[in-house]
């Protein structure tokens, strides 16, 4: 692993094929676009990968935990809200997926 200062800046850094961004976006979106009404059913129902709404996740979220998961030499880390941890520390738990 490099030097503490480089992997706090660089660890878990995936690049954006899709803007070439230098640093990963900030998604200011609660909902997200589907193809069709069987790709919708697919993502909500967890048989097809992909967002479906902001609180389940996104790809900030998805950046952050990446990027934690890797200073912490974690295999995977979840980001989790107030409410949802909440929930989670009531006794509903959480998996990875």
């Amino acid at each position: 692993m490099p030097e503490s200062a480089t992997a706090q800046i660089h660890a878990g850094e995936n690049s954006d094929a899709a803007h070439n961004a230098r640093v990963t976006p900030v998604y200011l979106t609660a909902g997200f676009e589907f193809g069709s009404f069987a790709e919708a059913g697919d993502r909500f129902a967890g048989e097809e990968p992909g967002y479906v709404y902001t609180r389940a996740g996104n790809p900030s979220t998805a950046a952050l935990e990446r990027r934690v998961a890797a200073l912490e030499n974690a295999t995977a880390l979840r980001a989790i809200g107030v409410r949802e941890s909440a929930r989670w520390m009531g006794g509903g738990g959480w998996s990875p997926e």
